[in-house]
């Protein structure tokens, strides 16, 4: 009996709707404030998920709905770029690209995966945006969960398709190149984070500079709200059944980026497997971390820093964050429950 808990989310690692709830209810709560400034919500679907936006000191020369046309524009390129389940997209194209020529792609695209490949080396292949195959053959691409455990043929086999040494960038022509022909791109860890990124720098473009935007529970801050304050947002507590705030953080001008073992994820024959795959051993990773977030100026790096550190374990993770000097949270599953874990980096002050 498979009993499957996961969402069809093409660029999501897990939907974390609940820190838009949460920051919707905590703005309510403030009330009184929106009296002496307005905020403008807006919020939609996209990415295979909902993002939400909240701006304040909007020039009164901008049009709020062409704004948000806009903003879409900004989404669907990204999702046209970098979406797995758009069979017309960039990703998908070189995926299905056998050759090893040079494939020329998008300098947004090429962006994403210099940076994915600046990461993968710093981890020593952690991260890993190659391993399309894998996670395919999991079920958490494209393809459904399996009905049963893949064997260990097939995990093999497509352990052999993947590896970020396989995979070649030419700045000077923006392309790349596999040295593997079944080799296949999965972005889904990464280009979240990076629509995070392009909507907030369209948005200090469009003269707008305080702002909370929130794709998929991944955000990025700008300024503060009314009367000085902090943006308040929300880390989920790390329960399979129900959705509730584990801590209150204060962000401004930061991104915050979330991996977990708690939404996305199947059982089968009683066992759970989570989104996250670990490179090295091509299964799901399993180890004691719930969740673990990373505070970073750029979303599009806390995304992917924190698909490693929940590949890493906390351990080698720990080191790591050390250093690189990762602002960093741990929630671990003990015997006793679970536990808090900070890295130096991160300042405890920032709680609410």
């Amino acid at each position: 009996m498979i009993l499957v808990a996961r969402q069809d989310l093409p660029l999501s690692r897990f939907p974390t709707l609940l820190h838009f709830l949460i920051i919707t209810a905590l703005l309510l709560l403030t009330g009184c404030e929106l009296f002496k400034e307005k905020t403008v919500e807006l919020s939609g679907s996209a990415l295979g998920t909902t993002y939400s936006l909240k701006l304040l000191g909007i020039p009164e020369s901008v049009d709020v709905r062409e704004l948000h046309d806009q903003i879409k524009i900004v989404l669907n390129a990204v999702e046209t770029s970098m979406s797995v389940h758009n069979s017309n997209s960039e990703v998908a194209q070189f995926n299905r690209h056998t050759s090893d020529d040079w494939f020329r792609i998008s300098e947004n695209m090429f962006q994403v995966i210099n940076e994915a490949q600046t990461i993968s080396n710093a981890s020593e292949g952690a991260f890993d945006v190659t391993i399309g195959n894998l996670i395919e053959l999991w079920g958490f691409g494209k393809s459904l969960p399996p009905k049963s455990i893949p064997n260990e043929k097939n995990i093999i086999r497509a352990k052999h398709t993947s590896g970020y040494k396989n995979l070649q960038l030419s700045q000077s022509s923006s392309s790349i190149k596999k040295s593997i022909p079944e080799l296949t791109l999965n972005l889904s860890a990464i280009a979240k984070g990076y629509a995070v990124d392009s909507v907030a720098e369209f948005l200090d473009e469009a003269g707008i500079d305080r702002y909370l935007v929130e794709i998929g529970g991944e955000l990025r801050t700008k300024g503060r709200k009314q009367s000085g304050k902090f943006w308040l947002v929300a880390i989920e507590r790390p329960e399979i059944d129900k959705r509730s705030i584990y801590k209150i953080i204060r962000l401004t001008d930061m991104s915050l980026a979330t991996s977990g073992d708690y939404r996305n994820f199947y059982e089968i024959e009683g066992k759970r497997f989570s989104h996250t795959i670990n490179p090295f051993t091509g299964r799901p990773v399993e180890n004691n971390i719930a969740s673990v977030s990373v505070m970073h100026p750029s979303c599009m790096q806390a995304d992917a820093l924190a698909t490693t550190l929940m590949s890493m374990g906390y351990e080698s993770g720990s080191q790591f964050a050390e250093d690189k000097d990762l602002a960093v949270i741990w929630i671990l599953r003990t015997e006793n429950g679970i536990v808090e874990k900070l890295s130096s980096r991160f300042d405890s002050n920032l709680f609410q």
